[in-house]
């Protein structure tokens, strides 16, 4: 496997990468870069790392994992997301830096979290072009599109009726009263 050296306020930690990794770790390049996180169950020693740039998702998954497990033996690995400056880490620490413009000397604060999987809608609504604004009233349903339509709709997916306009609908509203 490959070897990444982490440093540790004062020591070096040693995690070994399973060889199906795509990719090679850099030789050159590192990022200073503090893991935290808010669920305590998920929460490890503060400390400073110092990671090889393009590590990704993967790699921080591997490492927050590991340190978890080498804290307690009962651990199992899950899917964690990252937060950098506070946004979702989607590319490598490299790419991130460089696409933020931000200093490759500054200490990145990357905020952890179990991964949950995207939601699953219990009902889908079809329209023939893009949705661009949702309104909801008790059990109705006020949709505009960008074919020049507004749809009403109850609750089960049924339209109910839907009204013909000049131009793309871009925002709906109840009218009360």
């Amino acid at each position: 496997g490959k070897s990444l050296f982490l440093c540790d306020l004062g020591y070096v930690r040693l995690l070994t990468f399973s060889p199906a990794m795509d990719g090679e770790l850099s030789e050159g390049k590192h990022l200073q870069a503090c893991l935290r996180t808010t669920e305590d169950q998920f929460k490890v020693a503060e400390s400073l790392f110092s990671l090889p740039s393009n590590v990704a998702c993967e790699e921080l998954n591997q490492l927050v994992n590991n340190l978890l497990s080498s804290e307690n033996s009962d651990h199992q690995s899950i899917e964690f997301d990252f937060l950098v400056e506070g946004e979702l880490l989607r590319v490598s620490l490299e790419q991130f830096v460089e696409d933020k413009s931000l200093s490759a000397e500054r200490v990145l604060e990357i905020e952890y979290f179990r991964k949950h999987a995207a939601p699953e809608p219990d009902q889908k609504i079809d329209h023939d072009d893009w949705v661009s604004a949702v309104e909801c009233l008790g059990s109705f349903i006020l949709t505009g599109c960008y074919d020049a339509t507004a749809y009403i709709w109850n609750r089960k997916g049924q339209c109910l009726g839907s009204c013909d306009h000049i131009a793309a609908v871009k925002a709906v509203a109840w009218v009360r009263g």
